[in-house]
């Protein structure tokens, strides 16, 4: 089944000859080098499931405990793989971090799922992890570590990628569940592709597009069926619930940092799949947990403002954790793919309370870094002509109503400069129950 007509922008005279990403040299070279593996977890209840992952650790970090070293999990978007996540694994192992990129089994709800992830850490032997999820990864993320009893204690922090915190828009646009289970598979498929844009892009954008094309063609009947249930299935996650769960699960999140993607300032600007009604709650619904819950405020105080009942004791010396907003100008559904350095770099500042490990890793790696290729380098990949019409800016984080410039596009190779502050109106079009 053909995939959603993408139009590539004419690139600039002498720019290189175009290379999908499927075959471009940092994509063979990372398949080469790193094992596709598959663990099969058994929960209490009896049933198995099949977890299939990519585990990317550092280069000459032998010294340093694997189980003690910062950990990474992606979670995928609804059509998305582990593969999706080569160029950010790739990275950010370069950086001194263990990077976990997974295919997630079909399961029938957020609980269940919640149970395969439990026994999957506990088969690799981790007992606390940062987790990466765009959009359904994100919000499934969201519910591991804040709904489920287990998750809430092994998850330290989240970054989310154009991700949202209630499926009840996708919900009351699906008022028949039941025909996920006996529609064709080609019929599933196009529910996911129909998502994806369909109109002239910049080359990276269009790369992206086209690799997720091929990786929604890769999925089974059963995994996309169980995705578009979990998708569906109304749930949300409200600031009181994310309060509930440092007072009743004793919650270890430390961070949520929300990365959005913004529109670009050309008429080319890819349109995100998840709308922007949806991110904004989001992004108001961790506000509003957060809010009265700062490292200035008394623990007694805070308690008090978040409706904890008295004697009970907050976690973390009474601070329940930090929201962040990082926008990435013209990063599309697909930052990982299309904007990789500018996504590793907001990562690398997410993780900087937890990374004093991968600082060590860092310093002990081989000077050329990590044994693939640099993805803004190679054929296929963005580069320079890429970006030709993009701000040049420095990249920022917003914390609260403060901007905090965080690199230099002129002085670090880690930066392509193409992320930006403020916010601008992206139309989202995930109205059917997939994005």
């Amino acid at each position: 089944m053909s995939g959603p007509s993408v139009g590539r922008a004419t690139p600039p005279p002498g720019s290189p000859t175009f290379v999908p990403i499927s075959q471009s040299p940092d994509y063979m070279a990372f398949r080469r080098l790193v094992a596709h593996q598959k663990k099969i977890c058994q929960v209490a209840y009896g049933k198995c499931y099949e977890w299939g992952f990519y585990d990317c650790k550092p280069l000459n970090s032998s010294n340093i405990s694997l189980k003690s070293m910062p950990t990474l999990l992606c979670i995928p978007h609804i059509g998305g793989t582990a593969a999706s996540f080569f160029r950010l694994a790739s990275t950010l192992s370069a950086r001194g971090f263990r990077v976990i990129a997974v295919d997630y089994p079909p399961v029938d709800s957020h609980f269940e799922f919640g149970d395969s992830l439990n026994k999957f850490l506990e088969s690799l032997d981790i007992d606390q992890v940062h987790i990466l999820g765009n959009a359904l990864g994100g919000f499934l993320a969201q519910h591991f570590a804040f709904v489920h009893p287990q998750g809430a204690k092994r998850v330290l922090s989240l970054v989310l990628i154009n991700s949202f915190c209630s499926t009840r828009l996708f919900s009351m646009n699906t008022p028949y569940m039941g025909f996920f289970n006996w529609a064709p598979e080609f019929a599933l498929k196009r529910i996911l592709l129909r998502n994806l844009p369909q109109k002239e892009l910049p080359p990276a954008l269009a790369d992206s597009i086209d690799f997720m094309v091929d990786q929604i063609e890769s999925l089974s009947r059963d995994t996309i069926v169980s995705r578009l249930i979990l998708n569906t299935i109304s749930l949300t996650l409200s600031p009181a619930l994310i309060r509930a769960a440092y007072t009743n699960r004793s919650c270890a999140v430390r961070r949520v940092t929300l990365v959005e993607s913004m529109e670009a300032e050309d008429d080319n600007s890819d349109a995100v799949a998840v709308s922007t009604q949806l991110r904004d709650e989001c992004r108001e619904c961790y506000t509003a947990a957060f809010a009265s819950l700062t490292p200035d405020v008394d623990p007694a105080v805070a308690a008090a403002d978040a409706g904890i009942q008295p004697g009970s004791s907050l976690p973390n010396d009474g601070v329940i954790g930090e929201v962040r907003s990082a926008y990435i100008r013209g990063g599309g559904n697909f930052p990982f793919l299309s904007h990789t350095q500018e996504l590793a770099m907001l990562v690398r500042v997410h993780m900087l309370p937890f990374s004093e490990l991968a600082q060590e890793a860092e310093a002990t790696a081989a000077p050329d870094g990590v044994a693939v290729p640099d993805a803004g380098t190679s054929a296929g990949s963005p580069d320079a002509s890429d970006h030709e019409d993009c701000d040049s800016s420095p990249p920022v984080i917003v914390l609260a109503d403060d901007v905090i410039p965080v690199g230099d596009a002129s002085d670090t190779s880690d930066v392509d400069g193409n992320t930006a502050a403020s916010a601008g109106d992206v139309d989202g079009n995930a109205t059917d129950g997939s994005n």
